[in-house]
């Protein structure tokens, strides 16, 4: 396999399971050192966690505790990350949240979680990242690479669950 992202580091939100442990394991496949950053250990699946694929399988992963609502979360995976692996590459900013409930369901609450998650947490993942990025030398057109996982509810809302499509 053609291995496009040797050498490159990446950061993976929501990476334990579903589409963000795709991306993870696919990274890997390609080479890259990848930081598996979820606020879950195990993946909802089920079976290995992401980083025990990756590391079975010869590639290099580390699974690191991570909010992306938290700044203090976010900061500790990019320092760990540089500090293990020397830069940063690539950023995708996958986690998310919902509530699958409907507008005139949907709580304050609810909604102030889902907006941490979604809006704030992708802006603070972008802004950190771009702080680190800023500090290492141009490698083939770019500081770094940012990828922001949306949802086609961002365009055509869910009809239970608000909170979720305006996040996207």
């Amino acid at each position: 396999m053609l291995n496009r992202l040797e050498d490159r580091t990446a950061i993976v939100t929501g990476a334990a399971s579903g589409i963000g442990r795709a991306i993870a394991l696919k990274f890997a496949q390609h080479g890259a050192r990848v930081v598996v950053a979820d606020i879950l250990d195990t993946p909802k699946e089920g079976g290995k966690s992401t980083e025990q694929i990756i590391t079975d399988a010869g590639g290099k992963a580390i699974k690191m505790q991570c909010d992306i609502s938290n700044w203090d979360d976010i900061d500790a995976v990019v320092t760990r990350t540089v500090a293990d692996w020397g830069k940063l590459d690539i950023i995708v900013n996958n986690a998310a949240h919902w509530t699958t409930t409907t507008l005139t369901a949907t709580t304050n609450e609810q909604w102030r979680e889902v907006m941490a998650v979604n809006s704030d947490g992708y802006f603070m993942c972008c802004k950190r990242s771009v702080k680190q990025m800023l500090t290492q030398p141009v490698v083939g057109g770019a500081r770094g690479r940012i990828v922001n996982i949306t949802s086609q509810h961002g365009m055509i809302g869910a009809p239970n669950d608000i909170a979720y499509g305006t996040g996207k």
